[in-house]
């Protein structure tokens, strides 16, 4: 299963009136508009395993980026510390954050890159290619799968046998030309 880093509860990304689910810090900020760090416009938001933890950058009416800093809990202690030092730079700001199993996470940002506990396999690939290619898209499966998108249109991945559809889709190179790359968000982290 593919889909975005929204959850698929929602029936669009900021139904939040609908959700009685979600984190009251996180409604104050996409609702309140007595809030002067309003949301306007979201650049990153994720959400962990653990219930009632995300992950959010935006951007407000004013233009100004902010950041969730006390939604995460402390086994991402280095991913908020990620996101903080990089949204407190003028211009600075998170995209693409992911979860998955495992305490692990992938962030980019235009500082660089943070994560945790990835898969070996993806981390090795990933300093292999530093110097030639760099890592736009991370999406964390169950059990250790995972597929990372780089900038120059290559794709690696271990899927684990967990999600057939998508290695079929990655595997299938005319479907891949046919559609100028592929967008990958995340995987499900209840393979089924």
């Amino acid at each position: 299963m593919v889909s975005n880093a929204w959850p698929t509860r929602w029936s669009h990304p900021l139904d939040y009136r609908s959700d009685h689910n979600l984190p009251p810090t996180l409604i104050r900020v996409l609702a309140d508009p007595q809030r002067p760090q309003k949301m306007e416009t979201p650049t990153d938001v994720a959400f962990p395993m653990e219930p009632g933890e995300y992950v959010m950058c935006w951007r407000t009416p004013q233009g100004e980026n902010r950041y969730a800093d006390d939604c995460i809990g402390p086994q991402h202690a280095r991913l908020a510390r990620f996101i903080k030092d990089t949204t407190t730079v003028p211009g600075g700001r998170t995209t693409r954050t992911v979860f998955g199993p495992t305490a692990s996470f992938f962030s980019v940002s235009e500082r660089g890159y943070c994560w945790q506990n990835l898969p070996q396999a993806l981390e090795d690939d990933m300093h292999a290619s530093f110097y030639v290619r760099q890592p736009t898209t991370v999406a964390l499966g169950a059990h250790g799968a995972y597929i990372v998108l780089y900038s120059d249109g290559a794709a690696a991945f271990d899927l684990r046998g967990l999600y057939p559809l998508v290695e079929g889709m990655m595997r299938n190179t005319q479907e891949v030309a046919l559609r100028r790359g592929i967008a990958v968000r995340c995987l499900s982290l209840r393979a089924e």
